[in-house]
């Protein structure tokens, strides 16, 4: 299961309680990439649960049984199985579920029950079996309101009364403009790691120089197009000329993830870690942390690691920041949940939350 740790930003001097409320705000707000990453394994499960039911039932022959069919097996079979890969909570699962899949449902239902009652043909031919003729007219497009029914319930169980809040699915606007004040409030993780800037520190300017002269699909930039690419990046913090610290971890996806940066810890690590850190610990890894939560965090589990070590014989790793080259080794498991401690501590004991991304 993929999960990653990004430091959230800090609060300036004296806005700390504005900010809180501001960040409270975003956190109850449906993000995009939040909804585009369920709507992305809704159409993977649903593609696979289509062919099987369309296989197996025949869509074009009985497209009513076979949605309902398509739907149940999608709720009751696929969801809970990208639930329990994703590690979700009861609530993020119902809350993440509904905001993918009621509607699609839903009008699919209200179809299929219009169209039914109407007596409209939903089949090449007119169904030759009796009991054929009642599922189609009757049982199934009840079926599939009463799934319908029971999925909105499930909403208001997760939302609350917001669920049927049209204003809950405008994720590019009030959300944006949360964040953006939220920004203007606060500091982010790359300004506490001490990182040199593009047009203040030499060694900056000669990173983004080397940068910009670098040939591209075989061309060789012009002097003019190294200028403006130099110029565009004022300002910017080169976290790669940062000195070492536990705030840049070794164990960092950012090289394969251009969402993360490199102040981000690779917490799926820690998922080989449970006999290590604890289940209760690995479980809280995928909540958002305020600053001093996250240090509390950081210290018990470097006293379970500290423990677990001492057992293990294998102490000295809480000192070293380069990994072992066995990950699966005592010494291995070990150094992942010291890395993960010092992280917290470090980014904690500066002000800066956690902002898990999975």
């Amino acid at each position: 299961m993929g999960l990653d740790w990004n430091p959230g930003n800090k609060p300036l001097p004296g806005r700390e309680a504005e900010a809180a409320t501001l960040r409270a705000a975003i956190l109850a707000e449906p993000s995009v990439e939040t909804v585009g990453d369920a709507w992305t394994w809704h159409a993977i499960i649903a593609a696979a649960i289509l062919a099987l039911a369309a296989w197996g039932i025949g869509w074009f022959e009985h497209p009513v049984r076979s949605g309902f069919v398509l739907c149940t097996f999608y709720f009751l079979v696929g969801w809970p199985i990208y639930a329990w890969w994703r590690g979700l909570e009861p609530r993020a699962a119902v809350v993440y579920v509904t905001t993918g899949i009621w509607h699609p449902v839903a009008a699919y239902g209200l179809l299929g029950f219009v169209l039914v009652r109407r007596g409209w043909p939903l089949r090449l031919d007119p169904p030759t079996d009796p009991s054929m003729s009642l599922w189609l007219g009757w049982f199934a497009p009840n079926a599939i309101a009463t799934f319908c029914a029971v999925l909105m319930a499930l909403g208001v169980w997760a939302y609350g009364w917001r669920f049927f809040d049209p204003r809950r699915l405008r994720y590019s606007g009030e959300r944006d403009a949360l964040r953006a004040r939220f920004f203007e409030l606060s500091l982010a993780a790359y300004t506490t790691v001490g990182a040199p800037i593009v047009g203040h520190d030499a060694s900056a300017d000669a990173w983004i120089l080397e940068v910009a002269r670098r040939p591209r699909d075989g061309q060789v930039p012009t002097e003019e197009e190294v200028v403006a690419k130099v110029r565009s990046f004022a300002g910017y913090r080169v976290l790669a000329l940062a000195p070492p610290s536990d705030g840049l971890p070794v164990y960092c996806n950012a090289i394969l993830n251009p969402h993360l940066e490199l102040v981000s810890f690779r917490a799926a690590f820690l998922n080989d870690c449970e006999d290590v850190i604890g289940a209760d610990l690995l479980a809280s890894a995928r909540r958002p942390m305020s600053a001093d939560k996250l240090v509390a965090y950081g210290n018990a589990l470097l006293e379970r690691v500290r423990a677990w070590a001492v057992a293990h014989g294998v102490s000295e790793m809480e000192h070293r920041r380069d990994p072992p080259d066995d990950l699966e080794s005592p010494a291995g498991r070990a150094h992942i949940g010291f890395s993960a401690a010092k992280w917290c501590l470090y980014w904690g004991g500066r002000g800066h939350g956690l902002d898990p991304w999975a």
